[in-house]
């Protein structure tokens, strides 16, 4: 239903002296169920003098090192709804969101059986995040879910051309490959938010990073639809996943 995914991103401020520079970096995706490697997330950012992103592109490779997804961020005024395009190489879906400056942003989306995209035009509420921009949204509002503060917002879906109400809240604090880390669940706010798993986060307590997501993905299976997975950001590229990150690392960077 959401597509946070789990690109979700590292946004730490870079001092004003340093020059412009490329920052990488890594999901590793596999199946909820049965745990099984599929694919990696190989993000990559142009950052300014002042820290600030200026391009973003990320590229997913599969096991087998094929390249089966793109998706480039468009950098608006608000980075908690980011513009997008994604691309799913694979069965040809694609979706979106357009003219995130104006007061209503347009998200489009295309089916693989449609000729042209659907468009519907919306005006973000003053609490929304969109995609990975709710990477940014945690960080704004860091505190808040650490004193155990439950945070509602609207979550915009592209893949819906709709907008949902949604609910963060801490669960507890845990640890991932040694550093502590700080655990939140994100669920839709409604009656219906009994019918549907919710999203489970893990976020760096020192650096506020995210480490890992566990929930419904957006990549697609070969019926086209998109299924549960568990992305995590380790420090060391496991073995099952060599083979992508090479093909990803032999790719232009990011423009």
């Amino acid at each position: 239903m959401m597509r946070l995914v789990a690109c979700l991103l590292v946004l730490c401020a870079l001092s004003p002296a340093l020059a412009a520079e490329e920052r990488e970096f890594i999901g590793y995706g596999y199946t909820l169920e049965g745990d099984e490697f599929r694919y990696i997330e190989h993000h990559r950012q142009m950052l300014d003098n002042a820290g600030t992103v200026t391009a973003w592109k990320v590229d997913f490779w599969d096991a087998s090192g094929e390249k089966i997804a793109e998706k480039r961020f468009i950098p608006g005024n608000n980075p908690s709804v980011p513009g997008y395009d994604f691309k799913m190489l694979t069965t040809g879906y694609r979706e979106g969101i357009e003219n995130v400056d104006g007061p209503n942003i347009i998200l489009y989306r295309q089916k693989p059986d449609e000729d042209s995209k659907t468009t519907k035009k919306l005006e973000p509420r003053s609490q929304a995040c969109a995609d990975s921009g709710f990477d940014q949204y945690v960080r704004e509002h860091w505190d808040t879910l650490q004193s155990g503060e439950r945070l509602k917002f609207q979550f915009i879906a592209a893949g819906r051309l709709s907008a949902y109400a949604f609910r963060a809240e801490k669960t507890g604090e845990s640890s991932f490959e040694g550093q502590p880390a700080m655990d939140l669940k994100v669920a839709l706010d409604s009656v219906f938010g009994v019918f549907v798993d919710p999203l489970r986060l893990t976020y760096s307590l020192d650096s506020q990073q995210l480490l890992e997501y566990r929930g419904i993905g957006n990549m697609q299976n070969a019926d086209g639809k998109v299924y549960p997975v568990r992305v995590s950001y380790y420090s060391e590229t496991p073995s099952e996943a060599k083979a992508a990150v090479a093909a990803a690392r032999g790719n232009k960077p990011a423009e």
